[in-house]
C-alpha cells in the first residue's frame, strides 16, 4: 500500500450491481504518477451499515461536506470538487488483471497506517457508539427545520362555523335593518302639561270682570 496525491473532480450517488448497496462514487485525478498510464482512479464511499461510520468521517473530515441529503449528489456532481487528498492505494488482481485500487481517502498528510491498524471489532465499537449520536443529530436537525404544528385551541377556533343568526347579516352587501319607530308614550293621568291647550283668561272671569 502506498500514498498518492490526488484531487476530486466528480462525485455522484451510485449503487452496486450485485447487492444494490448505495455509495457516493468519486473520481480522482492523480497529481503524481503511480507507475502506470492511469491518470484517474475511482472510489466508492459506501453507505452500507458497516461502512457508514467511515464514510461519514471521510465526507465530514476530509471533504468538508456537511449536507444531510445524499440525493444532492445526483444533481450536483461538483460538491466535492477541488479537494486535494492522499489516496491509500494498493494493487488488486481480478480475473487475471492487476490494477491499483483506492482503499482509503485521507486528508493531505494523513497517515494510512492509522486506518489499517483499526480492527473490525474496534470499527464496530466506534459505529455502535456513534450511531445514536448521529440519530440524535438528525432528530435535532429535523426539529429545527420542521414547521411548528398548529395548537389544538387555534385549530378548534378556526374550524368553528360562524353562528347562524341569519345569512344576510354575514353578507357584505346585506341591507341594513329598517329603523323602528319609538313606541308612543302614554298620556298623563292627571294635571296639565305645558303642551295642553288652555282656554283664554276671559273664560274664568265673571260678569263684573273679576275672576271666579
Amino acid at each position: 500500500m502506498k500514498n498518492v496525491r490526488a484531487v476530486c473532480e466528480f462525485s455522484t450517488i451510485a449503487v452496486s450491481k450485485k447487492n444494490q448497496t448505495p455509495s457516493v462514487k468519486c473520481r480522482f485525478k492523480l497529481l503524481e504518477g503511480i507507475g502506470t498510464n492511469d491518470t484517474h482512479l475511482y472510489h466508492d464511499l459506501w453507505l452500507s451499515e458497516k461502512a457508514f461510520e467511515r464514510t461519514m468521517e471521510t465526507l465530514r473530515g476530509v471533504f468538508g461536506w456537511f449536507g444531510t441529503c445524499t440525493h444532492d449528489f445526483m444533481d450536483h456532481h461538483d460538491m466535492l470538487n477541488g479537494v486535494e487528498v492522499d489516496l491509500a492505494i494498493e494493487e488488486e488482481t481480478y480475473n487475471g488483471k492487476t490494477d491499483w485500487k483506492v482503499k482509503y481517502v485521507n486528508p493531505v498528510g494523513g497517515n494510512p497506517d492509522v486506518v489499517t491498524n483499526v480492527t473490525r471489532e474496534e470499527s464496530e465499537r466506534i459505529s455502535a457508539e456513534m450511531k445514536p449520536k448521529i440519530m440524535m443529530w438528525d432528530q435535532k436537525h429535523r426539529a429545527q427545520t420542521a414547521a411548528p404544528a398548529a395548537s389544538p385551541a387555534k385549530s378548534a377556533v378556526a374550524a368553528s362555523p360562524k353562528p347562524s343568526v341569519g345569512a344576510s347579516m354575514w353578507s357584505k352587501n346585506a341591507p341594513k335593518p329598517a329603523a323602528v319607530a319609538p313606541a308612543p308614550q302614554p298620556a298623563p293621568t292627571g294635571g296639565l302639561s305645558a303642551s295642553d291647550d288652555l282656554p283664554p283668561a276671559e273664560a274664568y272671569q265673571g260678569e263684573d270682570g273679576l275672576p271666579f
